[in-house]
């Protein structure tokens, strides 16, 4: 008689998957998987209050990447970061103006697309869009050199927004500065 061999969950073993070095190798859960070699290439989003324990940054979504699977433990690396669409609806209100900036950013060890959107309490005219927009630039033209993980941490935790919100704040009256997305490309 033949061998019967196992197949489905029998052959699958449990793997930790765990947060970059950046945020202390968290445990941001588990997966099973056959072969170590299939977890390669997988994403899982998270929130960033979960990662900090900070409940103010619930809204603020971090996609990671597994890239390497060691014994049982899955090692990630960031992919893509985001804001809740809702969050940024509430912050907007009657008669305030909107302006959306979107940029590719060549950084020393990847390339990234950029998305902030910039609120003003009143409607402004397309000159001091453009004074904006350009200002936005000269802010983004100064973290070229930074690596992708020191950025990112730059921008989690308020210092890209500050930064350019003391910029643009002599052009016009500034609500909030909110960088909606960053994604690897």
């Amino acid at each position: 008689m033949a061998k019967v061999k196992l197949t489905g969950w029998k052959q699958k073993r449990p793997f930790v998957i765990q947060a970059p070095e950046k945020f202390d190798f968290k445990e941001l859960g588990t997966t099973v998987a056959a072969d170590p070699k299939l977890l390669v290439g997988r994403t899982l989003g998270v929130s960033l209050a979960e990662l900090t324990s900070d409940r103010a940054k619930q809204h603020l979504m971090l996609v990671f990447e597994i890239h390497e699977v060691t014994g049982d433990k899955a090692q990630t690396r960031f992919k893509k970061f985001m804001i809740h669409s809702g969050y940024l609806k509430s912050k907007i209100r009657k008669g305030m103006d909107k302006i959306d900036h979107q940029s590719d950013l060549s950084l020393p060890d990847s390339k990234i697309r950029m998305k902030l959107t910039v609120l003003t309490p009143q409607k402004i005219s397309l000159p001091k869009r453009r004074d904006i927009t350009s200002n936005i630039a000269r802010v983004l033209s100064k973290y070229r050199e930074s690596k992708l993980e020191e950025f990112v941490q730059h921008v989690l935790f308020g210092k890209l927004g500050t930064d350019i919100y003391r910029r643009i704040k002599k052009i016009c009256p500034i609500s909030r500065v909110e960088v909606v997305e960053i994604k690897k490309v």
